[in-house]
């Protein structure tokens, strides 16, 4: 018990001179980030899995039509349409358009061929998500857990901001 007070007090002494809400707000927004969400719903059809131990390199099976899907990287998200799934193994190809743009994505047999998306998308903040997707008629959903996130949230607390994320809402980038 001695040693979870010390620490508290040691977290809140790091915190600077900010105030202590916005201090807590932000530990609370990074526990949040922690967790990322990819789902949709519509008139797709399909059924399908996809395993991911590390982003763009994973195992499925499974076909699913296109779908509007929104996924969330720690503070953003990404709104993409007409995203179509088809895997084998670690063979697969998801394409997809831009929410605004409808230019066409792929990647598939680990390989990321975003264009010009590839930068905006792979950072060292989601260089480290694991998780996972499932595709049933109607609905999509995945969870994936970012282990940067987890080091930002345990750094937060003695007032490090590893990810400069502190103070920011959570958006979806159009």
């Amino acid at each position: 018990m001695r040693t979870c007070s010390l620490v508290c007090l040691i977290g809140l002494a790091g915190a600077g001179c900010a105030p202590v809400g916005s201090y807590l707000r932000d530990r609370g927004m990074d526990a949040s980030d922690i967790v990322d969400l990819k789902y949709g719903a519509g008139l797709n059809y399909g059924l399908g899995a996809k395993v991911e131990p590390v982003p763009f390199t994973g195992v499925g099976l499974g076909f699913g039509s296109p779908c509007d899907v929104t996924e969330w990287f720690g503070r953003r998200a990404w709104q993409m349409s007409h995203l179509n799934f088809i895997h084998i193994g670690f063979f697969g190809i998801e394409s997809q358009g831009l929410h605004n743009g409808n230019e066409p994505c792929f990647f598939g047999v680990q390989l990321p061929l975003y264009g010009d998306r590839v930068v905006e998308l792979v950072d060292v903040r989601e260089a480290f998500r694991a998780g996972g997707e499932v595709i049933l008629p109607f609905v999509r959903g995945g969870l994936y857990v970012n282990l940067f996130e987890i080091a930002d949230f345990l750094a937060g607390w003695f007032g490090l901001d590893v990810a400069g994320d502190d103070g920011q809402p959570k958006a979806v980038n159009d």
